[in-house]
């Protein structure tokens, strides 16, 4: 019953070098682009479920609306955290010789960086569920702590799709400039 199932059969059964090298370079570049499509979809949903759960905050849509974005927004974590070694390994294996693991690590930075600001809301969101009458100065503490992480996650997002289509790191976030640094809001 045999039979070759696989339309690479033939080539991978020939001798000629030339031909191995060239089925070789074509599997090399198609996990490269299978691996920057899945961590580009990674980010996406990451990015979707940060935006989603600081626009309910926002708009202050009921506790359960919100708590279903927070969880959406954890499972994302876990899957970006999930094959993170694995990942950055690839990167430096597949783009060696580019700026891509450098951009990698820089927008795993600054979700890292993003993080403390988004625990932070999280608990002040929470804190505030509980006060029938929050003050004004707690209502401008959310509305501050949203904000950050609105311009953290734009910024995170400029950086993906630098990312996505293999610009060079100096069009995104990753410089000396003051957005650099905006994604840091553990302290404070």
């Amino acid at each position: 019953m045999g039979g070759c199932h696989d339309t690479l059969c033939p080539l991978q059964r020939s001798s000629d070098p030339k031909l191995h090298a060239l089925v070789d370079g074509l599997a090399t570049e198609n996990a490269k682009g299978e691996l920057s499509r899945k961590l580009i979809a990674l980010a996406s949903r990451r990015i979707f479920w940060t935006r989603n759960y600081y626009k309910r905050v926002e708009l202050k849509r009921p506790a359960i609306e919100i708590d279903y974005s927070w969880n959406k927004y954890l499972d994302t974590v876990a899957d970006w955290s999930a094959d993170l070694i694995t990942n950055s390994n690839a990167m430096t294996e597949y783009y060696a010789s580019s700026d891509k693991p450098a951009q990698f690590d820089h927008i795993h930075g600054e979700f890292r960086a993003l993080e403390g600001g988004l625990i932070k809301l999280r608990t002040t969101e929470e804190q505030l569920r509980g006060i029938s009458t929050p003050t004004e100065e707690q209502k401008k503490t959310l509305a501050d702590l949203t904000l950050r992480v609105k311009n953290c996650i734009d910024n995170v997002n400029v950086d993906v799709f630098i990312f996505a289509l293999n610009r060079r790191e100096d069009n995104s976030t990753n410089s000396a400039s003051p957005q650099a640094n905006s994604c840091d809001l553990s302290e404070e």
